[in-house]
């Protein structure tokens, strides 16, 4: 039985508001689905009563029982309560008022549902509704007595209820309507508990939903992590075997051409020139795995002073720098960072290197600035090269992307660690760059790092 009454008081309320109301909230919305719909069977239970005679009365049944439904559908569509309480109160005071108004029924059973207005006002849609209805029943009331006394002449002569059975039934009416209000305050605190049980029984249910995705994902984290461990180790393993024998067959090619320099063909110091080439491309391939299996390990910040980085940097490219006649330049930037130097000279590396060998014009030039901010230190590497295109430029950074000059040699993968190392550093990477006009690769590290 309370089950069923609790599904059909929940029937005009909105999930939504089930499922988020606070216990008070949810008392009212049921105490007043509750209401209506228990004033609506009770004038579905009497009308049928007219219809066959039992008692005469002038009462429009059908307007109550439209303007009831109405509220409730108001209500569970439109989610406000205060706008269905005050539909109910307009339809309650319409009724009665027009009842009184037809037939001059001054001071008739049906005036005393008038006092449940301002009530039903009160408790359901608050104090301003509550205080706004008082002030129209009592004018309503004050109208009605200076009629009866005589003062005004607007309603027709009184027609009292002769019927002692209509007057029987709206005595009854009455006393049960307030008795299933009283029922339906009391029981909504069951109510609420029954739906407060509902809700928590949702919550610990996705609750244990979310914890049991949680340690499933924590399984694939550690074994991602696993995995990335030994496919660092495979791959530095990898490496370190394969960088021996490239180291080999380079040395001994180039013995081999310095040996046979002035006895061989063109030919012959041509394919030697082949595996040479090849040798060093093969390690610098090598060493770029090396730099990538790496990147998983703990890295240690520590303060650096930057120009001396930067010196060591362009020492360890002093063979490509003599060989292109490259101009190095260095400016304005940050006498010391906090930061990994290996890291954060690799990067150096790569961006001078790259605006080296990305160059065509007869006077390379490369300009190092930086500036320092409250959170950051940015460096910039420019370069006068080929440039690249705009479409190109967030691209770049990807794994084994390369910009559309293919004649020239590379991996595709420099780019791609330093980013990974400026990530290292909570730090951004980016470049501005137009064909033919050089590049200007930017780059952030982030103040107040620690040691992971």
């Amino acid at each position: 039985m309370k089950e069923t009454l609790i599904n059909v008081v929940d029937y005009f309320i909105p999930e939504k508001l089930l499922d988020n109301a606070s216990p008070q909230e949810l008392w009212l919305y049921r105490c007043f689905s509750g209401m209506v719909s228990f004033i609506g069977a009770n004038v579905l239970i009497t009308y049928p009563m007219k219809l066959i005679g039992l008692f005469h009365s002038n009462f429009n049944f059908p307007t109550a029982i439209f303007f009831l439904l109405l509220s409730l559908l108001i209500f569970k569509l439109h989610g406000s309560l205060s706008f269905a309480v005050n539909l109910f109160c307009i339809s309650t005071f319409f009724i009665i008022t027009t009842d009184t108004l037809q037939y001059g029924l001054i001071f008739s059973e049906g005036n005393v549902f008038l006092v449940l207005i301002p009530i039903i006002a009160f408790i359901f849609a608050g104090l301003r509704y509550g205080l706004l209805w008082t002030v129209i029943v009592c004018l309503f009331v004050i109208f009605e007595y200076m009629e009866s006394t005589g003062v005004v002449d607007f309603l027709p002569p009184s027609l009292p209820y002769l019927d002692p059975i209509f007057s029987l039934i709206s005595t009854i009416q009455l006393f049960l309507l307030l008795l299933g209000f009283l029922y339906i305050i009391f029981h909504s605190k069951s109510m609420v508990i029954s739906q407060l049980e509902i809700n928590d029984e949702r919550l610990r249910q996705k609750a244990k939903e979310l914890e049991e995705k949680t340690f499933e994902l924590e399984e694939l984290k550690s074994e991602l992590i696993i995995r990335n461990d030994n496919l660092s180790k495979y791959a530095a393993t990898t490496a370190h075997d394969l960088k021996q024998p490239i180291r080999t067959i380079t040395s001994f090619a180039t013995l081999l051409q310095s040996e046979l320099s002035q006895n061989t063909s063109s030919e012959v110091k041509e394919y030697l020139s082949f595996i040479i080439s090849g040798g060093e491309a093969m390690k610098e391939q090598v060493d770029k795995v090396l730099d990538i299996a790496n990147l998983s390990n703990e890295i240690v910040f520590s303060t650096i002073d930057t120009k001396e980085l930067i010196e060591h940097t362009l020492r360890m490219l002093n063979s490509q720098i003599e060989n292109t006649n490259a101009t190095i330049e260095i400016r304005d930037i940050p006498l010391q960072i906090i930061a990994n130097e290996v890291s954060i000279k690799k990067v150096f590396q790569n961006l001078i290197s790259n605006g080296i060998k990305f160059n065509n014009k007869e006077q390379i030039k490369i300009e190092i600035s930086g500036t320092e901010t409250p959170l950051e230190w940015q460096f910039i590497v420019k370069d006068n090269g080929l440039g690249m295109e705009k479409e190109i430029q967030q691209k770049i950074f990807n794994f084994g992307e390369r910009s559309k000059n293919q004649e020239i040699e590379g991996t595709g993968i420099g780019l791609n660690i330093c980013k990974k190392l400026i990530n290292l550093h909570k730090g951004k990477i980016w470049v501005n760059s137009n064909l033919e006009k050089g590049s200007e690769f930017f780059f952030s590290i982030r103040k107040n790092l620690s040691s992971t």
